[in-house]
Order: structure tokens, then C-alpha cells, then sequence
């Protein structure tokens, strides 16, 4: 797969270029990680609902350096049934993301993906994007559910999966970092 790459990647902000290159390879080394050790992680990590809740805050917390910010909130989407006479409907799905320095928002547990890969989806600098695109009108930080979310944050889940959720971030940003791009191959730097 190759990235889109268009005046709209050429004008985002060169630290949250690097951050989504960064979190990207250490997802990948996340990855590893958690498959090599299934058996002896997949007890900390059961599905609940404050995974997003707790990506965003491990995010946050093991990527300290980009002074991440973490929202909560909802995000929007169209749900249409494939029937006769359907009418699509906007719903919604209570969500927590992370927000760069620059603006821009990076989904590290996007809702409805099975994926260990980040989204980012970029605040341009000197592309214009008309303000009724779907990502512009899809996030939104809403005070709404705060006392649902505290609940879920301080449940017994989420505090089991926390510490061991940034170690292995941490171990793989780690392991990540001894690793870079070299003619088109990720090679072992010396």
C-alpha cells in the first residue's frame, strides 16, 4: 500500500509528519511484540469499551515529547441499511483521540477498525479543505458522557490494562528506534 501523497501531505506540519512516521514503525514493533507474547499479554488487554479511551491516554503518555493532548468526545458517522427505501442516519459513537501541538488529530484506536495503525488526519497549513468535508465535521469534543467516561477509566479493566498498555509502547518505541529507512529497505542502524 502507498500513502496518498498530495499537496495536502506536502503541507502538514513536518513534527506531525514525524509523529505518524514514528508511531507508525512503533506500531509495527507493537505488534510484534504482542503476538511473540500473546499469551502472556492478552489478559491485560480483555475488550472494553475504554479501548479507545486508554490508546488515546497510552498514546499520549509514551509520546510525551510531541505534547499530545487528549480529547474525548464523539465521532459522526452515516449508517445506511441496505434495504429499499433506507434513509441514511447520522450516529454517533462516544471516542477519545489525541490532538497534535499543530491541530491536527491523531486517531490511534479508530472507531470500527481492526487495525494497530494510527490515523492522522491532518490540519493543513496551506491547502484549503471546505469546512463541510466529512473528517472536518466528524470529531467533536463534547462534555456530554463524562461521567460514563470517568467510570470507565476508573474501572478495574482499564486500570489492569494501563501500565502494561505504555510498557509495551514504550518497549517497542524502543525497539523502533534502532531501526530507519535506508534505500527504500528498514534496515538496523548501527
Amino acid at each position: 500500500m502507498i500513502p496518498y501523497h498530495s499537496g495536502y501531505l506536502d503541507s502538514m506540519a513536518n513534527e506531525d509528519t514525524k509523529l505518524l512516521v514514528e508511531l507508525s514503525l512503533t506500531s509495527l514493533f507493537a505488534t510484534k511484540i504482542y503476538l511473540n507474547h500473546f499469551h502472556q499479554i492478552r489478559e491485560h488487554f480483555k475488550a472494553s469499551s475504554t479501548w479507545c479511551h486508554l490508546t488515546a491516554r497510552v498514546v499520549a503518555d509514551v509520546f510525551s515529547d510531541y505534547s499530545l493532548t487528549v480529547v474525548d468526545g464523539c465521532v459522526y458517522d452515516i449508517e445506511c441499511e441496505i434495504q429499499k427505501e433506507a434513509t441514511p442516519c447520522l450516529t454517533h459513537t462516544w471516542h477519545s483521540w489525541c490532538k497534535t501541538r499543530n491541530g491536527s488529530i491523531l486517531d490511534a484506536a479508530p472507531v470500527g477498525a481492526l487495525s494497530f495503525m494510527p490515523v492522522l488526519y491532518a490540519k493543513e497549513k496551506g491547502v484549503r479543505i471546505p469546512r463541510c468535508t466529512y473528517v472536518n465535521n466528524r470529531y467533536h469534543e463534547t462534555g456530554a458522557g463524562k461521567e460514563e467516561l470517568q467510570k470507565a477509566l476508573l474501572s478495574e479493566k482499564y486500570q489492569k490494562a494501563y501500565a502494561p498498555y505504555v510498557n509495551l509502547l514504550r518497549q517497542a518505541r524502543t525497539e523502533a528506534k534502532q531501526w530507519e529507512w535506508k534505500e527504500k529497505t528498514l534496515v538496523h542502524a548501527p
